[in-house]
């Protein structure tokens, strides 16, 4: 662990930080369940960095494209809440977009 141990206690949608990850915008996630433990799964939320171009195009925008073929090219991470930060900790914003693109990924 790199920074002081996360305590708050994450809910499905929101938008988290891994502690090892590079703390930039692109590396941010989405909490999608968080069991008894404290054991979060989470979603890369900036998918767009992930899914091919072409892919893209086809659909239009990321929000688009078929669970069936996103879930190819996205993956559930587990991770302990203590390792989830909030991401203005590190001075990353979180904007409006962000926040209307969560809901797509948590269905």
């Amino acid at each position: 662990m790199f920074y002081i141990e996360n305590k708050t206690k994450w809910q499905k949608g929101d938008i988290v930080i891994h502690d090892a990850d590079a703390k930039n915008h692109k590396m941010l996630m989405v909490v999608i369940s968080v069991d008894d433990t404290g054991l979060a799964k989470s979603v890369y939320f900036n998918i767009s960095e992930i899914v091919p171009n072409c892919i893209i195009r086809k659909y239009g925008t990321v929000e688009k494209i078929p669970k069936r073929i996103l879930s190819q090219y996205t993956q559930t991470w587990e991770n302990d809440i203590k390792y989830l930060h909030d991401p203005s900790l590190f001075g990353i914003k979180v904007t409006d977009d962000d926040k209307k693109r969560v809901e797509y990924l948590t269905l």
